[in-house]
């Protein structure tokens, strides 16, 4: 059988109250502290436990009880009922049921009364509040407050708000670390800035990078498309075929540089197709051009041709190679 007061001080301390099936029902209440300015005395709050001989139709009790033993709620619910009888017998016998750090039960004028434990509320003792002064303690007071009014004046004088010259160092200072925050804000941003010019200009190529011995010609007429036709060298050998990379859809062969050798030519079309163009090597009589391929949304040679002279021949004209 489940020793049902085991449970009963542990439920009502969380509930509040504690409905016990064919016995009564239990209530927890918090009294506030009271403060007794008569008496000069703060007593501290303290729990009342009040008792209505009423049955109730209640099964949390029974649910608790339940879940705690690991039972059916039916079987914790007769348990209840069993310990309800037990302490009514009791009652007639010896006219006193206890629970142990709760209360007891008693029969008072055929009823059933409940009287909560004194220990309940740990015993504690008023805290003072007040506490009348002693002609020593009076005397002594008094030469304290007259030492002060004495040697202390002049410091509670003294106390107030800063000084202006102190709130203007606070002010400069302030001033100062702001000042150096924007200028290194904007070194950063600057330096940034170089940085990322820097590494655009290293990516594209430069046209003095490999010297031939002679300025670089670009000054094929401009106006006219250069036709790709196989030739031969100038010592009577047959050169291989020039090969330029075929054009797509809305792409345009454009040559953009001019060298007197192949080998300045092809080193420099390499050079470029690291750097992400469509580069290769023309011959023209004998002349050797680097050719990129490239596009435009709106197929506009001029300005194709416009951009990659400001990127890779500023001084030349480039022109469009069919």
């Amino acid at each position: 059988m489940i020793q049902i007061e085991n449970y009963l001080s542990s439920f009502l301390l969380k509930n509040k109250y504690c409905a016990i099936s064919g016995l009564g029902t239990l209530t927890l209440v918090r009294n506030a502290a009271i403060v007794r300015p008569e008496e000069g005395d703060v007593y501290p709050p303290d729990y009342e436990i009040s008792f209505k001989p009423i049955g109730v139709i209640d099964d949390g009790f029974a649910t608790f009880i339940a879940n705690h033993e690991n039972v059916s709620i039916s079987k914790a619910s007769n348990d209840i009922k069993t310990f309800s009888q037990d302490v009514k017998h009791e009652l007639r016998k010896r006219g006193r049921y206890d629970l142990d750090g709760v209360g007891y039960f008693t029969y008072k004028n055929d009823n059933i009364q409940f009287y909560q434990d004194d220990t309940l509320n740990l015993e504690q003792e008023p805290i003072k509040i007040y506490q009348e002064r002693s002609a020593e303690d009076e005397e002594t007071l008094a030469d304290a407050k007259s030492f002060k009014d004495l040697n202390y004046t002049h410091s509670e004088k003294g106390m107030g708000r800063p000084k202006t010259g102190t709130l203007i160092k606070y002010l400069l200072a302030l001033l100062l670390l702001i000042g150096l925050a924007a200028a290194a804000y904007f070194a950063y941003n600057y330096f940034k800035d170089r940085r990322a010019a820097d590494t655009a200009q290293d990516g594209v190529a430069n046209i003095e990078e490999y010297e031939t011995g002679e300025s670089d010609d670009t000054t094929f007429n401009g106006n006219e498309a250069l036709e790709v036709t196989e030739g031969t060298e100038d010592n009577g050998e047959t050169s291989t075929s020039t090969t330029v990379a075929r054009a797509g859809a809305g792409e345009y062969n454009i040559a953009v540089l001019s060298y007197d050798n192949k080998v300045s030519a092809t080193v420099k079309a390499e050079k470029l197709s690291t750097y992400g163009n469509k580069a290769s090597v023309m011959q023209k009589g004998d002349r050797h051009y680097v050719v990129i391929t490239a596009a435009h949304p709106t197929n506009d040679t001029t300005v194709i041709k416009d951009s990659l002279r400001k990127f890779f021949n500023p001084s030349g004209a480039p022109f469009v190679v069919k």
